[in-house]
């Protein structure tokens, strides 16, 4: 898929899938320390576990251990393959600016019979009530989802809704050029239920379209009657494919019957 059709996917969708994002060389070498670092965290069994990779050494400034020089030459590999895959052009274009690596990390699910998130919206402030300072909503995140281990439906693949980072960014637009009361949301069902609100929808009406705005809702009813029901949205790949999308949008990770690997590059606005 060329760098244009990815760029007008996301923008469009809110997202976009690609096949074999990696190259067999790059996934088998990345994939032998992303292994290694997260299997040798102590974390309980059952657990997920993270890592983060920083090529920082200001945390160090008398001493850098034999682990920080390898995390760092291990970041090194990464942003170089970020380099090679255009990210942050792709990630510019789709924001409109230019933009900067925010951070890199691996994550690893294991085996479990409940989803590894249910439907939520990122920056949406955990559903927080007490919020006192709005963050920009061009202040967007996109996000590099590789996988390096096969997904599918109801085994860790991610679920996304079309065009849901459209209705909420026009939602914390409002919120943050206060145009409308604060609803607190973090959950699917929470969203909708301010989205239905009678000043909500309109606003949102006039900025997207009534045809928009139900399509949405009608899209999203099987939140309250089948809530894991993800099959039309699932996004279901082989290890090495990989997803980029607008965190703002709604999306989930299902429950996984074999353990799951990533790698994310998030990327935001340069500021």
């Amino acid at each position: 898929m060329n760098l244009n059709k990815i760029i007008e996917n996301v923008k469009e969708n809110g997202f976009c899938k690609i096949e074999n994002f990696l190259e067999e060389d790059d996934f088998f070498r990345i994939n032998t320390f992303l292994k290694k670092n997260i299997f040798n965290k102590k974390i309980k069994k059952g657990d997920n576990k993270s890592y983060f990779f920083r090529d920082k050494l200001s945390f160090f400034p008398k001493k850098i251990i034999h682990f920080e020089i390898e995390k760092i030459i291990e970041f090194r590999i990464l942003n170089k393959l970020s380099k090679k895959l255009n990210m942050k052009s792709i990630a510019s274009e789709i924001l409109g600016k230019k933009s900067k690596l925010y951070s890199i990390d691996s994550y690893y699910s294991p085996t479990s019979n409940k989803p590894v998130i249910n439907w939520h919206f990122d920056q949406a402030y955990s559903g927080r009530k007490d919020i006192k300072n709005f963050a920009n909503p061009d202040n967007r995140i996109i996000k590099f989802f590789i996988y390096f281990t096969p997904v599918k439906t109801d085994d860790g693949c991610l679920a996304y809704i079309p065009k849901s980072n459209k209705i909420a960014y026009h939602l914390k637009k409002a919120f943050y050029k206060n145009e409308l009361e604060y609803k607190p949301y973090w959950m699917l069902r929470d969203f909708r239920n301010v989205i239905k609100k009678k000043e909500y929808f309109l606003y949102l009406q006039k900025n997207l379209g009534n045809a928009f705005l139900q399509s949405f809702i009608n899209d999203t009813n099987f939140i309250d009657k089948d809530p894991f029901n993800t099959n039309r949205f699932d996004l279901n790949l082989d290890k090495g494919g990989a997803i980029i999308f607008d965190e703002g949008g709604a999306h989930m990770g299902s429950k996984t019957k074999n353990e799951r690997l990533v790698l994310r590059f998030l990327y935001r606005p340069y500021n």
